[in-house]
């Protein structure tokens, strides 16, 4: 089974690579089918990117803590 992006109107998208002291660790895409092309907008999906990718890990860590 093949799934496009298209299918679901996804036609832009933005990808933030994510990187630690070890090197390459994750990377968030963006999708839609608009997606404003500027550099304050490219800007902000990399500032987005990047709280989204440490507010996950503190919330993995947390819950490694607890025993989840």
């Amino acid at each position: 089974m093949t799934i496009s992006f298209s299918d679901y109107r996804l036609r832009h998208g933005f990808c933030v690579p994510i990187y630690g002291v070890s090197g390459y660790q994750a990377g968030i895409s963006f999708a839609g089918f608009e997606v404003e092309d500027t550099a304050e907008a490219n800007a902000a999906m990399q500032l987005m990117g990047l709280y989204a990718f440490n507010r996950l890990a503190a919330i993995k860590s947390t819950c490694k803590e607890q025993g989840y």
